[in-house]
């Protein structure tokens, strides 16, 4: 073999040596394939189309299920807010029609109040008419009437407040004692005057009886304190009862005052007479009263005293002249 040929061959090995390795490469060259190169992409065998039908089907059907399902809860939800709106619209129908009926009825209890409130007084008023002419009498000592109230109180008026306290003999028509209430029974009641009430038969003689009493200020039979008072009912009673600490400041002020039927305050002062329905006002005029009455009402008198010598004076000079 020549040496030509040698290098031939030589040259050959090497072109094959360097394909069958071929060493270190880049990253460039390792990303390019060849015509002839196979991956294993190329080996993955591509899906059949009736696969692919058959998983679209499987999720159409899912889809409707599902779909059927929002459907029915959608309904169920219609005819809910079908009933609560039924349901809100009688709601407003009834309230609607039961403010009507309140606002009626409010109409009608005030007129019951009122129609009340005026057979309560009428009520009150026809019991104390009924009482107009009875008496209670305060510290009388028990069981000197004896058995016969009536008798003994008929003899016993007139030696207490004079024979001539009254122009004829007094007429009771009854009389009795008031059993002890419930706060007295444990105080002594067997020893505490009970209350003798009685019903005069002429209403004047009742007024005979009080004024007689208030005339003579203290009136008193064996050691005992005796008061008498006119029969009230007990509403009449309560409204007079609002006026005592009224009272009070005025008896403290040494102010004659006196309660007038059924239940107003009536004030003497000076000259001049004040009517009061109410606590309230009475209190606001004591306020504005002098605390000592006595010495307020010096100057006045004083003045009465120079008018009367001005006038017994100008009658004398007239009488000269």
């Amino acid at each position: 073999m020549s040496s030509r040929q040698h290098k031939k061959k030589e040259k050959k090995d090497n072109t094959d040596s360097a394909v069958d390795d071929p060493g270190p490469a880049s990253e460039a060259d390792s990303t390019l394939v060849g015509p002839n190169t196979h991956t294993e992409a190329d080996n993955v065998t591509p899906p059949d189309n009736s696969v692919i039908l058959s998983a679209i089907n499987g999720l159409k059907s899912e889809f409707r299920s599902q779909y059927k399902e929002v459907l029915a809860v959608i309904k169920e939800v219609k005819e809910d807010f079908s009933t609560f709106t039924e349901r809100l619209t009688e709601a407003e129908s009834r309230i609607s029609q039961a403010e009507d009926d309140i606002s009626g009825l409010q109409g009608r209890v005030v007129k019951l109040e009122k129609a009340a409130s005026d057979l309560a007084s009428a009520l009150d008023m026809a019991e104390c008419r009924s009482r107009r002419s009875n008496i209670r009498i305060l510290g009388l000592p028990n069981g000197i009437e004896g058995n016969n109230p009536v008798k003994f109180l008929e003899s016993w008026l007139p030696q207490l407040l004079g024979a001539d306290t009254f122009p004829a003999p007094v007429i009771i028509e009854r009389a009795h004692r008031l059993p002890s209430s419930g706060k007295q029974a444990g105080r002594n009641a067997s020893s505490r005057p009970k209350t003798m009430i009685l019903k005069l038969l002429n209403y004047a003689d009742k007024e005979r009886i009080l004024r007689a009493a208030r005339d003579r200020g203290t009136v008193m039979f064996q050691d005992q304190h005796i008061m008498f008072f006119p029969d009230l009912s007990s509403e009449v009673l309560k409204q007079r009862k609002r006026f005592e600490e009224v009272k009070l400041a005025l008896r403290k002020r040494k102010i004659k005052y006196g309660m007038i039927f059924p239940a107003k305050l009536l004030v003497i002062f000076g000259d001049r007479r004040h009517f009061f329905d109410s606590p309230e006002e009475a209190g606001k005029f004591i306020v504005t009263l002098p605390e000592n009455v006595r010495e307020a009402e010096q100057p006045t008198r004083i003045i009465k005293l120079i008018i009367q010598h001005i006038f017994f004076w100008l009658n004398g000079h007239n009488a000269w002249s």
